[in-house]
Formats: structure tokens, C-alpha cells, sequence
């Protein structure tokens, strides 16, 4: 059996957090060359919307947006030896910025 075939189902985080921020699920289908990742917040059932889905030396990555909070995300994933996938996540903050008078 394939890695890919292997990372294949869905997928949820396997420890408690002390943050909403990771309660989400993600769904894998597709082939090696087409891969299809879905996902929704758990708390509310919000929809990501996913882009950018790339299966490459044996890592799946793609990009993640939650409309209501405008959050971007750039996702990783690699299946370990445990039979999990180690999830890498790195998100934009947008920010506004005003001057601070010296």
C-alpha cells in the first residue's frame, strides 16, 4: 500500500488543546496526482476552503481559509511511524498597525 493511500480518511487531532483554534477535521481522497482534502471546524461545523492540495515526496500540503475569520492557512502533512500524520500549521495574523508618537 502506497504512503498516500495510507494518509487517506479522516483526520482529527489525537490530544486535548486548551484552544479552539485546533478542532478541526480533515477528510483525504483523491489519487497521488489529484489528492482532495476537505475540512470543518468542530466547534461550529464551519467549512475550510482548501487550495493548493500537492502530494509530494511522500507530504501532502495545501492551503486552508476560514471565511468567518478571514484565517489562511499553510498546511503540511507527513505520515509518522506511529501510523499519524504529523501536522505542520502556519497561519497569517493580520494586524493594523497605528503610530506611535515619541
Amino acid at each position: 500500500m502506497s504512503e498516500f493511500d495510507q494518509i487517506k480518511g479522516s483526520w482529527k487531532h489525537s490530544a486535548p488543546w486548551d484552544s479552539d483554534d485546533y478542532l478541526a477535521m480533515y477528510e483525504i481522497s483523491g489519487t497521488e496526482s489529484n489528492p482532495i482534502v476537505s475540512g470543518i471546524d468542530l466547534n461550529d461545523g464551519e467549512k475550510f476552503e482548501i487550495s493548493e492540495v500537492v502530494w509530494r515526496n511522500n507530504e501532502l500540503s495545501f492551503t486552508s481559509f476560514m471565511p468567518s475569520t478571514k484565517r489562511k492557512g499553510i498546511n503540511t502533512f507527513r505520515l509518522n511511524k506511529q501510523g499519524e500524520i504529523t501536522a505542520s500549521f502556519t497561519f497569517t495574523v493580520i494586524e493594523n498597525l497605528v503610530r506611535e508618537n515619541t
